[in-house]
């Protein structure tokens, strides 16, 4: 799918990782873990999850995905944002994709009571 994109792209396209459309957001990603240099992973990383936070944000599935394919850098990504969250008092809301986003990172180990009750 990404082979036609040459590492010596990345650099004009990593702008893309911080657009306001998810589907950009993700697209870039999807080439960013394949062409950008090691060192640059965790940015791709980071404009997944925040790109979770979006209003209407419904890629939750292709999220997890692409956060899956690097799973050491993405655990200790949501595990900062998890304690920033926890730090400003913000408890989890499993309505909103962002949150089970990172339980998802963090193997469901993040507490908090689910909205059914779980």
């Amino acid at each position: 799918m990404n082979s036609s994109v040459a590492k010596s792209d990345w650099p004009d396209l990593c702008r893309f990782l911080w657009e306001s459309d998810p589907g950009t957001v993700i697209a870039a990603a999807q080439i960013g873990f394949t062409v950008a240099p090691d060192t640059e992973l965790s940015e791709v990383e980071i404009a997944l999850f925040e790109i979770a936070k979006k209003p209407g944000f419904v890629q939750e599935d292709e999220v997890q995905q692409l956060l899956d394919a690097h799973p050491a850098i993405a655990r200790e990504i949501a595990l900062q944002i998890a304690k920033q969250r926890k730090d400003s008092g913000e408890k989890p809301n499993w309505l909103s994709p962002s949150w089970r986003i990172l339980n998802h990172v963090l193997d469901r180990s993040l507490e908090g009571r689910h909205p059914t009750g779980a």
